[in-house]
């Protein structure tokens, strides 16, 4: 794997958990919830909306990363098939 490849499978891991603890932040559902347990009724905190918007851009933008390695490594093959 490359390490482009794998800083931004870590970037989609961070952008993932991000999210999943705005959401249950925004939700009003702790992240560990336990069946039972009572869930808030508060507004949500602003800053959990401002941190989801992040995720979702963080985990596009790794995801972008992700697809260009590919286009590089592919079209590097083919050049690379090309003069053998």
């Amino acid at each position: 794997m490359t390490s482009v490849l794998s800083t931004a499978l870590n970037g989609l891991n961070a952008a993932s958990n991000k999210a999943a603890k705005a959401a249950s932040s925004i939700a009003g559902v702790p992240e560990e919830a336990v069946p039972g347990q009572e869930v808030s009724t508060a507004a949500p905190d602003p800053q959990d909306i401002v941190d989801l918007k992040i995720a979702e851009s963080a985990y596009k933008a790794n995801a972008a990363v992700i697809r260009v390695d590919n286009e590089m490594s592919k079209e590097l093959l083919r050049i690379v098939d090309e003069t053998v």
